[in-house]
């Protein structure tokens, strides 16, 4: 089946480099400010699509171009038709990117939440006085467009100095004395 695409574009993902990069980048901006008022404290966190492909509809009319043939254990003839897009497929991977990179360009310019995507994966950035507030308005947003995502548990941790985002723990407890150097 991935044999049988092909890509005329490649994606651009935005790995733990950008994430860390963005962050350097607030630390810079705190610096070309005076201290003082308005200097705080910036905290992090990852919102996490649940079962992200999952709710990638396939329409009715195309539901024949998602069927999978294959023989079961005894050599039966067997067909899966899939209702939603099928993870580890290539087309798969390139158009749910297109979406979740919809999502990140309306977090950034709707909401003005500086954050990144890693497929289902935003890892988001706040000052402490907004961070609850962004925090809401993010989930608000996703319900809006009928996005399910993490809000309990594990992956649904509040914005925080420290936070984990794509394998990796990103601390920002010193990135106000930082800038300041």
């Amino acid at each position: 089946m991935n044999n049988a695409y092909t890509v005329s574009s490649y994606l651009k993902l935005q790995d733990i480099d950008y994430v860390t990069g963005l962050a350097l980048r607030i630390a810079d901006s705190l610096a070309s400010r005076t201290t003082g008022s308005g200097i705080e404290q910036w905290l992090g966190k990852c919102l996490d699509l649940s079962k992200a492909y999952k709710q990638m509809a396939i329409h009715p009319s195309h539901r024949h171009l998602a069927v999978i043939f294959y023989h079961d254990h005894s050599g039966a003839p067997k067909f899966y038709v899939a209702n939603s897009l099928m993870f580890g497929a290539s087309a798969a991977v390139y158009s749910f990117n297109r979406v979740s990179r919809s999502l990140w360009f309306l977090l950034n310019k709707m909401l003005v939440i500086p954050c990144g995507v890693f497929y289902d994966d935003f890892p988001m950035f706040q000052p402490e006085s907004l961070a609850a507030d962004g925090d809401e308005a993010a989930s608000q947003l996703l319900d809006l467009l009928g996005w399910k995502h993490a809000k309990t548990g594990s992956k649904a941790a509040p914005f925080q100095q420290r936070f984990n985002v794509l394998g990796c723990t990103l601390d920002l407890s010193e990135i106000v004395e930082w800038a300041a150097l």
